[in-house]
């Protein structure tokens, strides 16, 4: 019973979706997200980021004669890669970055008594690899396809002290880091973020409200525009002043409808502008279905710790369910599921295999144009080695809505509830907690407008 909290969830979706009414997008039909695809994408960028700094500091105290001085010198440099290829059968996505760090701090203390060259000098070389790829192809005219996804993160940390009147000269102190995960795949289905149709419907009410149209855009036109705000993110990645020509992209879809955005005073321009942000859920469409493999390896070495390294290699397979739908324009529900088992390869190790489960049930629902509330249930259960020495259960349950009370004040409240559950491996310990959590929120503009020269 104390692990289980998801019908309140069940209970408000019968409530809602029995009385709740539409708000806020239109006379548009539900299908509007079963229609929308993907649009085609390919971007890449390269760039370099670098950094240098410089700080000293010098300290002398008149009557006492003591004093010190500080130096600290920074420099960085980060080349980096982005690449997506997308259409609605096929993803492939490339992040990845290579870092070079050097910092260098050196303190001197002088004062009665104290020996000459009294200061302690510290050196540290960092360098780091990050690289994030997935790959998702459709195979055929239906909706199986394999996958590819990879995340590795490698660090190293090298640092020099010297500091002679403490015998200490030339003390090394290391700290490497490599972190891998790949995972191989097979499924079946679609997950689509249709989050850009609410944006594109939004939108285009906000036009009506400034009078630029009358009625209703034309389906093509909505759809366009939300391709658009499906890609709005990417313009950050090629461009300096994204919004610059993102919005010049809108501009010429509307131009199609013969409606511009030409001579629109600064309320309207910001009223249009905040649409992307305005405040809602995430909204998904599909159900997708995986079977997969995953090679997950860690090692970490820290020169100034015992054990010094510690590793782990498991091999997992996996199952992965699943499905969100949107019921009507303004509410959805979701469901995930995943389940994970597998041995670790490395020898010696206290932990041999591990089991862990997945369980999500979300449900959301817009009641106003100016009020979301949210519901969230999620359970989890972890086992490590086959005769279950070590569990780790949590359970949680959290509640959550907005409301834009006026143009200028907002209210936010939610709740939490988590039940865990712990065994530890090693050392047999059981617990049991119970957290709730309530927090309330309010934010008033007093004053909020665009600053005018004077005429």
């Amino acid at each position: 019973m104390r692990h289980i909290y998801i019908c309140p969830i069940l209970l408000l979706f019968v409530l809602s979706e029995s009385f709740g009414q539409s708000y806020g997008l239109g006379n548009a039909d539900p299908s509007v997200f079963s229609r929308f695809r993907i649009p085609d994408t390919d971007l890449r960028s390269i760039w370099i980021a670098s950094n240098l700094s410089y700080n000293s500091d010098k300290f002398s105290s008149l009557s006492s004669g003591w004093g010190n001085k500080n130096s600290f010198f920074f420099t960085n440099l980060r080349p980096s890669y982005y690449l997506i290829q997308e259409t609605d059968d096929r993803f492939f996505h490339l992040n990845s970055s290579v870092g070079v760090l050097y910092r260098r701090s050196t303190q001197e203390d002088e004062g009665p008594g104290l020996p000459a060259n009294y200061y302690s000098k510290l050196n540290t070389f960092e360098t780091d690899l990050q690289l994030f790829g997935v790959y998702r192809n459709y195979t055929g005219p239906g909706e199986t396809f394999y996958s590819l996804e990879s995340d590795i993160t490698v660090q190293f940390v090298e640092s020099r002290r010297d500091q002679p009147v403490s015998s200490i000269e030339n003390q090394y102190m290391g700290q490497k880091q490599q972190s891998y995960r790949v995972t191989v795949g097979i499924g079946s289905g679609k997950m689509r973020n249709v989050t850009p149709v609410v944006s594109a419907l939004r939108f285009q009410e906000r036009l009506k409200q400034l009078n630029l149209i009358s009625g209703d855009l034309g389906e093509r036109t909505i759809e366009a525009l939300a391709q658009q705000f499906y890609r709005q993110g990417y313009y950050g990645q090629v461009h300096v002043r994204p919004d610059k020509f993102f919005w010049q992209e809108v501009g010429r879809t509307l131009s199609a409808e013969g409606v511009s955005l030409d001579g629109i005073n600064q309320y309207g321009n910001s009223y249009l502008r905040e649409t992307p942000g305005e405040l809602r859920f995430e909204r998904n469409e599909g159900a997708v279905g995986v079977i997969g493999l995953q090679f997950m390896y860690d090692n970490t070495y820290d020169s100034n710790s015992f054990p010094r390294i510690f590793e782990r290699f498991f091999l997992l397979a996996n199952l992965s369910l699943g499905y969100s739908h949107e019921l009507t324009l303004n509410s959805q529900v979701a469901l995930n599921f995943s389940v994970s088992a597998g041995p670790n390869l490395t020898k010696n190790s206290a932990v041999r295999q591990l089991y862990a489960a997945d369980a999500r049930l979300g449900y959301a629902y817009e009641l106003t144009d100016r009020l979301v509330v949210m519901f969230d249930n999620r359970f989890t259960l972890s086992f490590s080695n086959a005769n279950r020495q070590g569990r780790d259960l949590t359970n949680t349950f959290s509640a959550a809505i907005s409301y834009f009370v006026e143009d200028q004040l907002s209210l936010t409240g939610s709740s939490t509830w988590r039940f865990t559950d712990v065994k530890y491996a090693s050392t047999f310990i059981h617990e049991e907690r119970i957290n709730n959590n309530v927090q309330v929120g309010l934010s008033y503009y007093i004053w909020r407008g665009f600053i005018q020269s004077p005429m």
